[in-house]
């Protein structure tokens, strides 16, 4: 029991975000040079590229996996379909660019996309496989380049090579004043670089699987981001880096791509196929709605935080009772019970959150360590990461397919463990090591506070044993065995050597 506990401490003061340095700035931005469009005339592809939007949408959207065209071409028809209201667009207008790369399993191979409003009319969703077969709806919006699939996909390219590409494609034909990058397809959560491909046909973390197994690993997603920043920005990070993935808003995820993304959404749970309500998003960055309302948690013009800050209420909008997107309210009832998107400060996790963790870390392991109950302490604390039958006393920390746990849920619970005593009655004074631990609690719970902006959980989680969710995981293990053979996290080494301590 002394040896599994340990990890525990060890793992939350490695909580430290395993990216390199941040993106090497060069001489001279390009958009200082650039005047802004303002005309319909400078959407004629010589003019583009010579001026700057304000907004450019890059959506890297691989759809070549079993199961994803369906929601691929819903979300893309949410684009192209008309509104009601005259001039409303979820696609490109004067004021705003959205470009999609789109890759599915079957022909024509990878097409890149401008995507246009008003193509035909909006149909709400009555089910997804509305949008299977071969008879399925296509997009209807100009393919800009079309690219061999077979020939961008032989090495050396390699997923994060081929996103790289489409990002200075993109930023170097659509220039903007500020960008959204969104990388749409399955999400598995973090996983290192150099990881094996897969176990039994399922990857062990990364992001946009396709069918030939090949996946987008954590670190090299930051280098996309960061090698384009670097090339084409200046070195000044994307205003906005969306998952439309499932269970990657976890802190390894987010702290990994601190200075290349000024704020990072994400879902910590598995995302519904119905993805994200891009007919709601878009208008907001195009200038054909209102743009969303100042954020008290964002600065003064900052319109990138407003628009991170409106992000969860609109997928919250989206799979409500009363939405437009879908044909009947239970179109959307598993999405509704069961979302959770949040949106995150790149720099506060980096400045607060993460050594706020650091020090509760430290805490932790002074209480774990005090005599003379450490062994009664080591197996309570263990006792919140160990699903237990219905009928146990003692709640734990609920888990998320892969390990994910909610940091403002494992802050609650340890919180609730530390105060009450087992009968459910209050705690006398705690001591020395219990009161610095409450204060670490205390003090990280502030962090956590402040590095999500908003968030969105569904309502699965109004039961009090998920108190605390703020969406943003950690990856924690359930016993010995998933530190060494679990899902990948960056501190997996680590795990080994507390779990498996190598002889003195």
């Amino acid at each position: 029991m002394r040896r599994a506990i340990r990890w525990l401490a060890a793992v939350v003061l490695s909580v430290c975000g395993c990216h390199g340095a941040p993106p090497r700035a060069v001489a001279g931005d390009p958009a200082a040079l650039r005047p802004p469009c303002r005309t319909d005339g400078d959407d004629a592809p010589l003019q583009r590229s010579a001026c700057d939007k304000d907004w450019s949408v890059l959506v890297y959207m691989m759809a070549d996996a079993p199961g994803l065209g369906a929601p691929a071409l819903w979300n893309l028809h949410q684009m192209e379909g008309q509104f009601a209201s005259p001039g409303r667009s979820a696609a490109s207008t004067p004021a705003a660019d959205v470009i999609v790369e789109l890759d599915v399993e079957q022909p024509p191979g990878i097409r890149r996309l401008r995507m246009l409003g008003a193509l035909s009319p909006f149909a709400p969703l009555r089910a997804l496989a509305d949008y299977a077969g071969p008879t399925a709806w296509q997009p209807r919006s100009p393919v800009v380049e079309a690219i061999d699939e077979a020939r961008a996909e032989a090495p050396p390219a390699t997923p994060g090579t081929r996103l790289a590409d489409f990002l200075a494609w993109g930023i170097a034909h659509y220039p903007a004043r500020h960008y959204a990058v969104i990388v749409w397809g399955h999400g598995f959560g973090f996983r290192p670089a150099g990881a094996p491909c897969c176990d039994a046909g399922v990857p062990r973390g990364g992001i946009a699987l396709d069918v030939s197994h090949a996946v987008l690993d954590i670190p090299a997603l930051r280098a996309a981001l960061a090698e384009t920043s670097a090339a084409r920005l200046a070195g000044r990070p994307f205003d906005l880096y969306l998952s439309d993935a499932c269970l990657m808003q976890t802190i390894e995820v987010a702290a990994e791509l601190t200075g290349v993304a000024r704020y990072i959404g994400g879902a910590e749970a598995k995302l519904d196929p119905l993805g994200l309500p891009y007919r709601l998003l878009v208008p907001l960055v195009n200038g054909s709605a209102p743009p969303p309302p100042a954020s008290p948690r964002c600065a003064a013009h900052d319109a990138a935080c407003d628009l991170a800050a409106a992000l969860p209420d609109l997928v919250r909008t989206a799979v409500s009772p009363q939405s437009e997107l879908y044909a009947a309210a239970d179109a959307a009832s598993d999405a509704r019970q069961n979302l959770t998107y949040s949106v995150v400060d790149a720099q506060l996790l980096a400045n607060r959150l993460v050594p706020a963790l650091h020090a509760l870390g430290a805490a932790l392991r002074d209480y774990l360590r005090e005599p003379p109950s450490q062994d009664d302490r080591r197996i309570a604390v263990l006792d919140l990461f160990t699903p237990h039958r219905p009928s146990a006393a003692r709640p734990f920390v609920h888990a998320f397919i892969g390990g994910g746990r909610d940091i403002g849920s494992l802050l609650s619970r340890l919180r609730a463990q530390l105060t009450a005593s087992p009968d459910g009655a209050a705690h006398a004074a705690p001591d020395r090591a219990a009161a610095s631990l409450l204060r670490a609690i205390d003090a990280a719970d502030a962090a956590l506070r402040t590095t999500v902006i908003a968030e969105a959980l569904g309502s699965r989680y109004d039961d009090p044993a998920y108190a605390g969710m703020l969406g943003l995981s950690a990856w924690l293990p359930y016993q010995a065995p998933d530190g060494t053979a679990g899902t990948a996290s960056p501190w997996g080494a680590s795990l080994r050597e507390l779990f498996d301590p190598a002889p003195p």
